[in-house]
């Protein structure tokens, strides 16, 4: 799990690279743990230990360069295009094994 900007929460899984993202009302504790449960817990189950790598971070760059092509001049709509880019990056193939995170 890791933050990005100022109100997207992102968890990805290490195997498949596939990527949850949720947007945020505010980096409180509360309100990330609420995310963080209700989205990801309850759809994909409890992990056993959490880790990271460096893909999270890539992941953040790839989510940032596809909301560029789609997020208005005044960028007040980024909201609107964040699972859409997340649905993007999960339903494209992973150099490494040509498959999608979401096939994985």
């Amino acid at each position: 799990m890791d933050i990005v900007g100022p109100l997207v929460e992102s968890e990805m899984d290490l195997l498949s690279k596939y990527t949850v993202t949720v947007q945020l009302v505010n980096h409180l504790a509360e309100s990330v743990e609420r995310a963080f449960v209700h989205e990801k817990d309850t759809k994909f189950g409890i992990p056993q230990k959490l880790l990271t790598d460096h893909a999270i971070e890539r992941w953040h760059r790839s989510l940032a360069k596809i909301l560029r092509h789609f997020v208005s001049y005044n960028q007040s709509n980024w909201d609107q295009w964040v699972n859409f880019a997340t649905f993007v990056h999960n339903t494209t193939p992973y150099m490494a094994t040509g498959i999608t995170p979401h096939e994985i």
